[in-house]
């Protein structure tokens, strides 16, 4: 920055500023001026007299009192002087007064008196120093020495500041090791630190933690907006002037504010044995606050107090209201400040006793800077001034905004103890008795219900003693419950030891240490996923800081100990211990335990409940975004009395819940503290950058995960937010911000703008992004609930709202339900609803139709929107049912045509009643028509014979009725006429007019047919009529043949017996034959008796008889035992039949030969593996000597599938049969052939044979781990690389074949395969069929390791994705989603594109949707769709 201006020496203070007055006023009548002037510094004295010789002004160029000229022989420490001559010159010197000449004749100017004077001294001839310390005396008079005390503070001379000072907002918070070292205990300093900390979380400044080192950095200072120093009474000496000269230079300079509390500076370290807190600096201890504060001490003292906020002006407490009660202490120490020069300004009052008044809080401006100074730690830290006093020190009282931690009015992070979670009775009661978390968990279920409550949960192992421990079999279904409900589970410990503080380094190791890795591997491995305790919760006693150190050394995230407010600790404690603990956040609970109100103080739970309510009234009264950590135990809630859960405890559940309902009363946000762990990081690492326009602000917020937070704006008065430009998602004093920030110009007016914009999001909900143009409005949550949106007036037009379960809308506020949680994609849409035009416009049409008809009409919409597609539905209507409409038409008509003699409608009136609906896919009209049905004549339909066109009769010859025609007539007491009208033989028929008889007019003969045909099928016409409208029915009538004659057997000479003789061997008999007098009579062969009639088959339609095994005349098997074989054979037409009784004589002639192979017998079954040929070898025996057996194969389905070797016998199947191929006639590897032997004298014997087809398994084989080549052989062979560069070859068969590691070469060959590449870069080819190409995780293949697909066939093959979770930040295993050739816009998608040449397969599996995290080459273009992958 510029600092100094122009100054023209001329004896005058015209172009003097008031603020270059640089004097304390310490000697009145005397003035100092002094500036920069380019590379001169510039000064100016007044006095009451002529300022002429002895006048001296003593330059400090260094910083130290202790180096220079010491003035007086103990103060000043003076490089140089500027003294006045006697002769009227002005010099510089080094030494005593005009002692050692260094320029002599520094531009000099006096007034016409001599009262005033102006010199010029260059800064080359002081060095240039970054500022000088200044002393005077006018005249060597001994009343105009300023300051009027050589030992106070001198007055400061500033040269041009080379600092930079940054352009985003941000504080310093400065921890003092001297005063923590002093101060009463080292952990109510560090409660206090954080209480700061917390504090400026809550005015929305993020901040960076200082140390006294950096305090003489102005480099580093210049950085801030302000600094804040909870307490810094005690400060080194020897870092007293370099502190205290950089602050100067960084408040008076820079105007970097300064805040603070009590005594600033003040006192030396504290040493062991000397005094309690450290002694008073030497000289004038307050010196420091009355250069950096213009403030000092003016009393102290004991006593009770009561603090009031009176700033009525509302400077810096403008949440305030003047006169309001702040705080009251009893019997407290209090100190009193007052302001040195009296331009302090008083913003809240302390009231001692009763009686005196003093500054309890002061508000001073030292150069360009605004500090505030507290009267005591208790006074800053106690109530929620601090944070309004830190955004007027950073900010000013012009309009500013904050990074606020939530976009609602504050937040309440519950603390719940489990301490019953180690107790096995408790958790697991004998018998039916409910466990305490059987109690507990319907009540935090019920609360997430009515109030969105969600927690942290601290969980205790046990260790096995004393009947603790942790069934994991009971106990884990309950914390997956909690965390099903978006709960956070931590550690409360091993085994929850009572004082942490006694405990040991190692015994805390195994107290937290342990009981995270116990928890993380058992809830991980119940959830099948990692899992991770991110924060713990200490049990017991308050723990002391050293100890809170210790814990946290195996926490990641956060600890949580003990209580810390008024009176026993410092409020709000909230942050980093010190500086060197800042990778964890500590909370300390601000409101009481539940145990502490009931069984420590022994109140009632109406008494506890008060006094819980009114802590947390003050917590949040006047806060800006209050946060409360709410510290209960779970045998509260669940009113559970451990050891004896059936007996009643002292706690009530309404404790609790009046609690939740004036926290939801207070519109806070319930949130775990891991969360508020993250955005309480989050804040203190953003960075925020404004410029303020009129009533514009310009506001850009860097940093991560500010997606919950939101963007507040200060001292804003009575205007509230009118739009912010690009952005819709606020408030009317906040914005809400995205994951990532961005940049917002948000304009404020007296009312918002008419745009369509976010005003509500739920409870926890990240916001990723939102783009609207004032109408409609697209947007991306990562949560659950509901999303307010107030919409612009929409006129005529309709929304649709995309991406949500659902939506409610009332006037111009729409409230989106986005369901469960997860991540949503929203969109709301102006659309103008269609409107139907037809039926003539409006709610409701009638149209009239005749019955018997089902076209209605067509139902017409238009549609403002372009290109808008109308769906047409029936929506209602009491007749609804009756209807059905064409969606793209509107071609609306009944199911049944509607007759009006048998009306179906409601009211059974002929008026049917539809509600007929165009809808755009979400805007609609509806259309309630009344159809009335109006009567015709009908024509009557004859329903005989079936009725239809057309009928068939049969009727037997030698009779004339043929049937009788019926119809029916819609129309009633209609006389109906029966007639023919047609047909070839329609003059061989007659009808009866009235009964509809209808009959030959001769009797038809079987045998000589009358019909035009000749095939006594005789075709007429017949019609029925009603006079007008008729019906016709064309009928043939098939006369049947009457069985007048029974048939007669002709063969073995006919009769009623007949001898036949066969060889020996010869299974054939005869043939056995019949004739029958009547025509086309179909004859039917069997065997009806006989002594040997199971000895013989016959075929019921050819007659041939066979014997069933074949005879041989050395062994006869007839009843005789002669080889006369006795049996009756029958011809039957089915009604009458003739029998023949037959005897055969089995005759030496010649013995067939005998098949004697595979068991012999007419039919065996083989089995055989596949891929041979070889089947059997087929055996046959005969009697007679000197005979020549031949083989062949019969008739069999399958019998053209083998051959057989004549000669030998053997065999052998054509081609090798594939059991996966099966090629047998019914697919199922069961082969059908029938094999022959057949003597030289052509007797003969079959075989028929099954041959099955048995698989054959595949190889397994493993490569070795420096890379193999494996070859399959046909089969469903298994291969497996190692983690070398594997080549894989499936061959045949469906394979599965699997890389692993490595660069491997995979080819599955023909067969459906499933090929599994793993990790490397692998060159994959499935080869014929359907083969499936696997992947388990996104190391498989990724951009820069890519796997290559030879040979996909698109809609044969397919990529199987199923076993990678497409989102791992959420629970269980997401699928995939596809999207086309997209862009990704969120994690768990899948998309594809061509370069022209091959194809890509990517998906995003993070946040970031610029990243591809797994990607697969496809050889060639494909174009994919989602069915080609197992998603």
């Amino acid at each position: 920055m510029t600092y100094g201006h122009s100054v023209t020496i001329d004896g005058s203070l015209n172009d003097w500023l008031a603020t270059d007055r640089i004097d304390d006023n310490s000697a009145p009548g005397y003035q100092v001026y002094a500036t920069l002037d380019n590379d001169a510094f510039v000064f100016a004295l007044t006095a009451p007299v002529a300022i002429g010789a002895d006048t001296t002004v003593w330059l400090n160029t260094d910083g130290r009192t202790a180096t220079g000229y010491q003035i007086f022989g103990f103060a000043g420490g003076a490089e140089y002087n500027v003294n006045f001559a006697a002769d009227g010159t002005v010099n510089l010197y080094t030494g005593a007064a005009g002692e050692t000449l260094v320029l002599s004749g520094l531009q000099t100017a006096w007034s016409a008196d001599r009262t005033t004077v102006e010199f010029r001294l260059p800064t080359s001839a002081v060095g240039n120093p970054a500022a000088m310390y200044t002393y005077y005396d006018i005249n060597n008079l001994s009343n105009s020495f300023m300051p009027s005390n050589y030992l106070s503070a001198p007055f400061t001379v500033f040269n041009q500041t080379i600092a930079t000072q940054a352009p985003d907002m941000r504080i310093g918070i400065v921890f003092s090791e001297t005063t923590a070292d002093a101060y009463f205990s080292p952990t109510a300093y560090s409660q206090l630190f954080m209480s700061v900390q917390a504090q400026a979380i809550q005015a929305g400044i993020p901040f960076d933690i200082l140390t006294e080192a950096d305090l003489t950095d102005l480099a580093k200072l210049s950085h801030y907006d302000a600094l804040v120093f909870p307490s810094f009474r005690n400060v080194p000496v020897d870092k007293v002037e370099a502190i205290s000269h950089t602050l100067e230079m960084a408040s008076k300079q820079l105007g970097i504010g300064l805040v603070t509390a009590g005594e600033f500076m003040t006192n030396q370290p504290h040493v062991q044995g000397g005094t309690i807190g450290g002694d008073p600096l030497p000289g004038d201890p307050y010196a420091q606050m009355k250069l950096l504060f213009d403030a000092t001490r003016v009393t102290g003292g004991t006593g009770n107090v009561v603090v009031n906020a009176t700033d009525a002006t509302g400077l810096v407490l403008d949440h305030y209201a003047n006169g309001q009660q702040v705080n009251s202490y009893t019997g407290v120490g209090w100190n009193a400040f007052t302001s040195v020069s009296g331009t302090g300004h008083q913003i809240a009052t302390e009231t001692i006793d009763g009686g005196s008044v003093y500054s309890a809080a002061l508000a001073t401006q030292t150069g360009a800077a605004r500090n505030i100074l507290f009267s005591s730690e208790g006074i800053m830290a106690d109530a929620n001034m601090l944070q309004q006093a830190i955004s007027y020190a950073a900010n000013g009282t012009g309009l500013s905004v904050g990074l606020h931690l939530s976009r609602d009015s504050g937040i309440v992070a519950a603390r719940v103890d489990m301490d019953q979670s180690q107790e096995l009775e408790d958790v697991n009661p004998a018998g039916s008795t409910p466990g305490i978390y059987d109690k507990l968990l319907p009540i935090l279920t019920q609360w997430k219900a009515d109030y969105n409550f969600v927690g942290s949960f601290y969980l205790n192992v046990g260790d096995g003693t004393n009947g603790t421990g942790t069934d994991w079999a009971v106990s884990l279904p309950y914390y997956k419950a909690l965390l099903d409900l978006g709960n956070e589970i931590g550690t409360h410990s091993l085994t929850h030891p009572e004082n942490t503080n006694l405990l040991s380094a190692q015994q805390i190791q195994t107290e937290f240490q342990n009981s995270i890795t116990i928890l993380n591997q058992q809830i991980g491995a119940y959830l099948n996923q990692p899992f991770q305790i991110t924060g713990a919760a200490v049990p017991g006693a308050p723990e002391l800081l050293p100890t809170s150190q210790e814990i946290m050394k195996y926490v990641s995230d956060y600890l949580t100990g003990g209580y810390a407010a008024q009176g026993a600790g410092y409020p709000n404690a909230f942050g980093y211990l010190t500086p060197d603990n800042q990778n964890q956040i500590y909370f300390a609970p601000n409101t009481s335990f539940d145990y502490t109100l009931i069984e420590f103080q022994k109140k009632t739970v109406a008494e506890a409940t008060a006094a819980w309510i009114g802590e947390f009234d003050k917590l949040v009264a006047n806060a800006q975004t209050p946060v409360i950590v709410w510290p209960w135990h779970d045998y509260g809630a669940a009113d559970f009395l451990s050891g004896s859960p059936t007996v009643d405890s002292p706690y009530d559940i309404s404790m609790f819940t009046s609690w939740l309902q004036h926290a939801v009363a207070a519109n806070m946000e319930f949130v775990t503290l891991d969360d508020l762990a993250a955005r309480m990081t989050a804040v203190r690492n953003a960075t925020i950058t404004t410029t303020v326009a009129g009533n514009s602000i310009t506001a850009s917020v860097g940093g991560a995960n500010v997606g919950n937070l939101s963007l507040d704006v200060d001292r804003q008065g009575a205007l509230v937010i009118q739009n912010v430009a690009g952005w819709y998602a606020y408030d009317s004093d906040s914005v809400f911000l995205p994951q990532s920030g961005g940049t917002f110009r948000i304009n404020l007016g007296a009312a918002a703008d008419d745009v369509t914009h976010i005003t509500d999001l739920p409870m926890r909900a990240v916001l990723l992004s939102v783009a609207g143009d004032g109408h409609n409005l697209a947007f991306s949550v990562q949560g659950e609930g509901k999303v307010v949106i107030d919409i612009a007036n929409p006129g005529t037009d309709g929304i649709v709202v995309t991406g949500a379960l659902g939506y409610s809308r009332v006037g111009e506020i729409v409230t989106v339900d986005l369901g469960g949680y997860g991540l949503h994609n929203v969109t709301l849409e102006y659309k103008n609803p269609p409107v139907i035009v037809s039926g003539g416009g409006g709610p409701t049409a009638a149209l009239s139709m005749a019955e018997n008809g089902t076209a209605v009409t067509t139902v017409v919409a238009t549609d403002a929107d372009v290109g808008t597609v109308i769906g047409y539905s029936i929506s209602g209507g009491a007749d609804a049912a009756k209807f059905k409409i064409d969606s793209a038409t509107g071609a609306l008509a009944f199911l049944t045509a509607p007759n009006f003699e048998a009306a179906t409608d409601a009211g059974t009136n002929n008026v049917y009643d539809v509600v007929v609906r165009a809808s755009d896919g979400t805007l609609y009209d509806d259309q309630a028509i009344a159809v009335t049905i109006t009567n015709v004549n009908e024509a009557p339909v004859i329903t005989s014979n079936g009725g239809g066109a057309s009928a068939a009769i049969s009727v037997a010859e030698n009779t004339t009725a043929v049937t009788s025609v019926t119809a029916t007539d819609p129309d009633a007491a209609t006389v109906l006429a029966y007639s023919i009208v047609g047909g070839p033989d329609r003059a061989l028929f007659s009808i009866d007019a009235s009964t509809g008889a209808l009959a030959f007019l001769s009797p038809p003969n079987y045998d000589l047919p009358g019909d035009a045909n000749a095939n006594n099928v005789y075709s007429l016409t017949v019609r029925v009529s009603d006079g007008a409208l008729f019906d016709d029915q064309a009928i043939n009538v098939t006369v049947t043949n009457a069985n007048e004659h029974a048939p007669v057997i002709t063969s073995g000479g006919g009769g009623d017996t007949a001898a036949v003789s066969v060889s020996t061997g010869t299974r054939p008999v005869m043939k056995v034959t019949a004739v029958d007098p009547d025509a086309n009579t179909t004859l039917a062969y069997s065997i009806a008796g006989g002594v040997d009639a199971s000895k013989f088959t016959i075929n019921a339609s050819t007659g041939q008889l066979n014997f069933v095994n074949t005879p041989n005349y050395l062994l006869p098997t007839d009843t005789g035992k002669d080889n006369v074989y006795d049996v009756i054979v029958r011809a039957s037409d089915g009604t009458f039949y003739d029998d023949q009784a037959i005897a055969v004589t089995v005759t030496i002639l010649n013995a067939a030969p005998i098949i004697i192979s595979n068991g012999g017998g007419a039919s065996a079954t083989i089995r055989m593996a596949e891929n041979g040929t070889a089947v059997t070898k087929v055996v046959a025996t005969d009697v007679n000597l000197g005979q020549t057996i031949t083989y062949s194969l019969g008739s069999a389905v399958d019998g053209a599938l083998f051959s057989i070797d004549p000669q030998t016998g053997v065999l052998t199947f054509k081609s090798a049969p594939d059991f996966e191929a099966p090629a047998d006639s019914n697919l199922d590897n069961r082969y059908q052939v029938q094999v022959l032997a057949t003597d030289s004298l052509g007797a003969q014997d079959f075989q028929n044979l099954t041959v099955v087809v048995n698989n054959v398994s595949g190889l397994s084989l493993t490569a070795a781990s420096g890379g193999s080549t494996l070859i399959g052989q046909g089969e469903e062979d298994t291969l497996r690389g190692a983690g070398g560069n594997d080549t894989l070859i499936g061959n045949g068969g469906s394979d599965t074949l699997n890389g692993a590691g490595g660069n491997d070469i995979i080819d599955g060959g023909a067969g459906a395969d499933r090929i599994t590449g793993g990790a490397g870069a692998d060159i994959l080819t499935g080869g014929a069929d359907a083969d499936l190409f696997i992947y388990n995780a996104t190391g498989n293949s990724t951009p820069a390791i890519m796997d290559r697909i030879m040979d996909f066939q698109q809609g044969i093959d397919r990529i199987d994705l199923s076993a990678i979770d497409a989102m791992p930040a959420l629970s269980g295993n997401q699928a995939f989603s596809f999207i086309g050739n997209a862009a990704f816009s969120g994690p768990g998608q899948l998309h594809v594109y061509s370069n022209g040449t091959d194809s890509f397969v990517e998906a995003n599996v993070d946040n970031n949707p610029a990243t591809v995290d797994f990607a697969i080459r496809l050889i060639g273009v494909h174009n994919l769709t989602a069915s080609d992958f197992l998603l």
